[in-house]
């Protein structure tokens, strides 16, 4: 499967009417990094700091944590305790 790579110009060939090198995709430095959330938590803000991370929804985070907790309990309950554990707070 083949990922989708955007057109790119070579280093000195005019306008770089791209923003995308031919080596590679930039990343932007200038991304908060990711934090459990204080204004948009339900138990530890960690769905909301997931949600203001990757720019979408908290619902869905808390949606994929709660599937995760059907079989068992043991698969999302443990994700959300590491992310706890692990993320540091806002």
């Amino acid at each position: 499967m083949q990922l989708f790579r955007p057109p790119c110009v070579e280093e000195g060939e005019g306008e770089n009417e791209f923003p995308y090198p031919c080596g590679g995709v930039l990343m932007s430095s200038n991304k908060e990094p990711l934090r459990r959330s204080r204004s948009n938590r339900i138990i530890a803000g960690v769905c909301g700091g997931l949600a203001e991370f990757f720019g979408i929804d908290s619902v869905w985070f808390r949606l994929a944590f709660l599937i995760a907790l059907i079989p068992g309990g043991v698969p999302g309950l443990l994700a959300y305790i590491l992310l706890w554990v692990i993320v540091p707070s806002e």
